[in-house]
């Protein structure tokens, strides 16, 4: 049987509460909107893009 239905292991999630402008609110509001996603999936997928698109810096010494 060629065609599987695959189930991954979900990962542990950690609730934490952060403040955003009400203009960042809003986008993600009409983003959420616009895609059928929830605000949370939404800033979710967000954090994980900015995370593995960053590049660290340390200061010279």
């Amino acid at each position: 049987m060629a065609d599987k239905f695959s189930i991954t292991v979900k990962e542990p999630r950690k609730k934490i509460t952060f403040k955003i402008g009400m203009n960042v609110k809003q986008e993600i509001a009409e983003l959420a909107q616009k895609t059928g996603r929830s605000q949370n999936e939404v800033i979710c997928l967000a954090l994980y893009y900015a995370l593995e698109h960053s590049e660290f810096y340390t200061k010279p010494e």
